[in-house]
């Protein structure tokens, strides 16, 4: 240490360190902000979506239920459309029944052949009456009759 010349160490002003303290803590503080901005952002984003992830399982859950309701009421529907088909064969069966029991059943009770031996005559007409009896329970309505006479033989 004899005659060699040391550099003094040199230390920075009190003054520029203030400075780049001061620059530095904007900075920090600016992206601190910036920081807790996008965080605040992103809780509300999350608790929106809980939110609607909520009510989604909420309306599906009420789908759900609706849906098994729905297929529910529709068995019994069918049940329903069964039985009712059901009846209305036995309906229909009945009403068969009742017409057939109910009809009117006409009968020949009596029947007398005159003018036979006279229909050789050309102004005598052979002429056959007929007797009917309603057997039946229901009313009977005669409308028209047609009847065709063939001659084969004449009665002795």
């Amino acid at each position: 240490m004899t005659g060699a010349s040391k550099t003094p160490y040199e230390t920075p002003s009190p003054d520029d360190s203030e400075d780049q303290d001061n620059s530095n803590s904007g900075i920090t503080t600016f992206l601190a902000i910036v920081t807790m901005s996008a965080t605040v952002a992103m809780a509300v984003f999350s608790w929106q979506l809980v939110k609607v992830n909520r009510e989604l399982v909420g309306i599906t859950e009420e789908m759900k239920q609706a849906t098994a309701e729905s297929a529910t009421a529709t068995k019994q529907s069918a049940t329903a459309a069964q039985e009712s088909a059901a009846v209305a064969k036995q309906s229909i069966e009945l009403a068969r029944l009742s017409l057939n029991s109910n009809r009117p059943f006409l009968l020949i009770v009596e029947e007398s052949l005159r003018h036979m031996a006279a229909a050789q005559s050309a102004h005598v007409h052979p002429c056959i009456e007929f007797a009917f009896k309603n057997c039946g329970k229901g009313p009977a309505l005669i409308s028209t009759i047609h009847a065709r006479l063939a001659v084969t033989k004449l009665p002795e």
